[in-house]
């Protein structure tokens, strides 16, 4: 028992990333606030947990809007005026690759050049980190894109099954882009390919596997019939 007069001195192991002791409920409950006023601006929602924020997805750039992120036309007067608006520090190539992506949705053959002639690379330098990175796509995206989460935790829940439903469903390969798609199908068109399917690995929703990212929603406890309603609802939205 401490002396009269004196404190007794917190219980309890110290937590490192608050820095504060695990008795000190005041300050770990403003932390937490914090955590939540931070979720509010995250561009995902966790489906299926009881209580959660209500999050939507995000036009990029915006705090409150409800809607999938849209991406300008391609334009080579555009994407020289974005990559010379790169700060030093992305005056590389991944960076100005991903900066064309994110501002068109897909990195055109004309784009390579435009990279290659900024940062006075060659043409080899660009292609070598294009195609190096499956994320970087040298085609339009479709309307919808479903990332479907098969690391080891979704899959032993479900995601392999989950998967062969979603191809018999859809018709398609996880890992097809939509050019080889249309090819396959006999179409030139790749943009006439609504949904692409890919494999990703770890959504940081283990705890409601198998889960999925469908238009940039984040789904939970994922069977073919909940995808399909999420791929329905982000059509809905980019219409």
């Amino acid at each position: 028992m401490p002396p009269l007069g004196r404190e007794a001195a917190p219980v309890g192991p110290r937590l490192p990333s608050l820095g504060v002791a695990s008795t000190d409920g005041d300050r770990l409950k403003g932390q937490f606030h914090h955590v939540e006023r931070r979720l509010r601006d995250w561009p995902m929602v966790p489906v299926g947990i009881k209580g959660w924020p209500t999050l939507e997805p995000r036009a990029r750039g915006e705090r409150g809007g409800a809607t999938v992120s849209r991406h300008q036309a391609w334009s080579a007067d555009a994407a020289t005026l974005t990559l010379r608006s790169l700060p030093p520090s992305e005056r590389l190539i991944l960076p100005a690759l991903q900066r064309v992506q994110a501002d068109f949705g897909w990195i055109p053959d004309e784009a390579v050049d435009l990279i290659a002639a900024e940062l006075n690379v060659s043409r080899a330098e660009v292609v070598g980190v294009l195609t190096y990175y499956h994320d970087l796509r040298q085609s339009p995206p479709p309307d919808v894109q479903v990332q479907v989460c098969v690391a080891e935790a979704c899959q032993s829940v479900g995601s392999r099954a989950l998967v062969a439903g979603l191809e018999a469903a859809y018709g398609v390969a996880l890992g097809e882009r939509v050019e080889e798609i249309a090819k396959r199908g006999g179409s030139a068109d790749p943009t006439a390919i609504r949904v692409e399917f890919s494999a990703v690995y770890c959504l940081g929703n283990c705890a409601l596997g198998p889960a999925a990212m469908v238009g940039g929603r984040l789904v939970g406890r994922c069977d073919v019939d909940r995808i399909s309603e999420a791929v329905a609802r982000a059509q809905e939205v980019r219409a």
